[in-house]
């Protein structure tokens, strides 16, 4: 029982965790609940980008990735995230990526997409609305940001501590500005 208590406050520790902040976009706002990044050897993120992705994932909702609850969507409510995709090269590759000393930039005049025709930029942030907080997994809106810059201030390839930064993404006229502590999700 010992044991068990004492895992559980570690993985709350060591876990997702939400930053609060809030996010507005046009008419769009939220308040981040949850939030948790993931890595992927393919382009399982962004169509449009390179291999070896890792996507920061801000969430209007909690249990973005904890193994021991459902994500806890308001059911029949329209919900938000934040994403930030990063290419950074497949394994062992993203290991040793310049970037995680060097900031993410969009490159100006790259279309800032994750269709297979455009993007493959090595930084894509998107907003997504989804119509309902039922098992709807299809966004109905993704908005783009028409420039994005990313900075990690810690970085752990083991995954065993939160990586550190900062981002400022530039949607239209809204600008997204915020630090972050995100733990992984797989």
């Amino acid at each position: 029982m010992r044991t068990t208590t004492l895992f559980l406050a570690l993985f709350a520790l060591v876990g997702c965790g939400g930053s609060g902040s809030d996010i507005k976009v046009g008419s769009d706002s939220f308040t981040v609940r949850d939030q948790g990044y993931f890595y992927s050897d393919g382009t399982d993120y962004c169509m449009g980008g390179g291999a070896g992705q890792m996507m920061l994932d801000f969430v209007d909702y909690n249990f973005i990735c904890d193994p021991t609850h459902s994500p806890d969507k308001a059911p029949n409510s329209p919900h938000l995230e934040l994403r930030i995709i990063l290419t950074q090269g497949v394994l062992p590759d993203h290991l040793t990526h310049p970037n995680m000393g060097l900031p993410y930039d969009s490159t100006p005049g790259l279309t800032p997409d994750c269709s297979m025709s455009g993007g493959g930029d090595t930084i894509v942030a998107q907003l997504l609305h989804y119509p309902d907080g039922n098992d709807n997994t299809v966004p109905d809106r993704i908005e783009y940001a028409t420039s994005a810059h990313l900075q990690f201030t810690s970085y752990d390839p083991t995954k065993a501590k939160a990586n550190t930064g900062n981002y400022d993404l530039k949607f239209g006229a809204s600008e997204v500005k915020n630090s972050f502590s995100i733990a992984s999700c797989n």
